[in-house]
């Protein structure tokens, strides 16, 4: 690990990447508690039980934050859409963060991203209450 990277903000983590730790940084600034490469249990491709280490946990929300560093490494990116189908699997809220957005839009991107799971998860639940009062079933 580069002793560059390590942090000055509210944790004692050191990051594996500049971009991790721009991250780290913007969950600080909100006051977003976060978990470092907290481990998951995921079933990948070949239906068997692994144990991944998403970049961010974010316990008050639900929510695994993924950087991804590269872009345009096809074997990278299959890599890439084969850990987000099978977080998409288990249901696991993810929200995918890489190169293609510019240092100033990610503290918008991610904070826009966490309203966005929210507001799913409002709907859904008002959806479910609406279906119980009137007996319809719930539309997702």
């Amino acid at each position: 690990m580069n002793d560059d990277l390590e942090t000055k903000i509210n944790t004692p983590n050191r990051f594996k990447s500049a971009g991790e730790k721009k991250i780290a940084g913007i969950l600080d600034k909100y006051g977003i508690s976060f978990k470092y490469e907290s481990p998951v249990i995921v079933i990948d491709n070949d239906s068997k039980q692994r144990i991944w280490y998403p970049d961010f946990y974010l316990p008050q929300f639900g929510i695994y934050l993924e950087f991804y560093g590269f872009k345009g490494n096809p074997d990278y990116d299959n890599s890439r859409r084969i850990k987000e189908q099978a977080y998409r699997n288990l249901g696991y809220e993810i929200i995918s963060i890489d190169t293609t957005i510019s240092k100033e839009n990610i503290d918008n991107h991610i904070i826009n991203q966490i309203y966005r799971v929210q507001r799913n998860r409002y709907r859904k639940i008002r959806t479910s209450v609406y279906g119980l009062r009137t007996g319809a079933r719930p539309k997702y």
